[in-house]
């Protein structure tokens, strides 16, 4: 290789080795500065202990749900980790209470609902907001009336109103879409 070559060639690893250099700079400082607090927990979080896996992995996932906890200041983690606990809780509620609705529509007998899955790590006061929905809930099936749970389904700050029906599928029906329907075709 003659000097011109070997020089071309220097030069060429010298702008590559300065380009990386500078993106290695660029991404530690994008970490350094980033506010870790802000950063969504993992799915494998204690704080999710107790509550159903892949539940927590959709709600993580959901840009809805981003966006909620999105909303609290990043120093505020209790707030944001209830926040995370009582999605996840809202999620499984909500479509354990479609179920509910749909075969009381299709058998004309309600069922009752599952227990309720809490987290061993409780963040706030997750634990007893969770439980004044749960008790709530089951008084609306308890009421006899399927209509009853319908309107709670189609409530405009309900789950209904932005929980997938289907888990993981952000584009499709949410619960209060399929009650519509379901009700539709009574």
């Amino acid at each position: 290789m003659g000097d011109a070559a070997m020089t071309s060639r220097r030069k060429r690893i010298s702008l590559i080795a300065g380009a990386a250099a500078v993106a290695v700079l660029a991404t530690v400082g994008a970490i350094n500065n980033q506010d870790v607090s802000a950063v969504p927990p993992s799915a494998d979080s204690p704080l999710f202990e107790g509550l159903p896996k892949t539940t927590v992995v959709e709600v993580l996932e959901n840009p809805k749900a981003q966006a909620n906890v999105a909303i609290w200041p990043a120093e505020e983690t209790t707030g944001r980790n209830a926040l995370w606990q009582g999605m996840v809780i809202n999620f499984t509620q909500c479509r354990q209470m479609l179920t509910v609705y749909l075969e009381w529509q299709a058998t004309g007998v309600a069922r009752e609902l599952p227990p309720l899955e809490l987290p061993a790590n409780p963040a706030g006061d997750v634990v007893r907001d969770a439980k004044v929905v749960d008790t709530s809930y089951r008084e609306v099936i308890a009421s006899g009336d399927p209509a009853q749970v319908s309107k709670l389904l189609l409530a405009e700050s309900g789950c209904g109103a932005w929980v997938p029906a289907r888990a993981g599928d952000t584009q499709g029906l949410v619960v209060a879409d399929v009650v519509a329907k379901a009700a539709a075709n009574a």
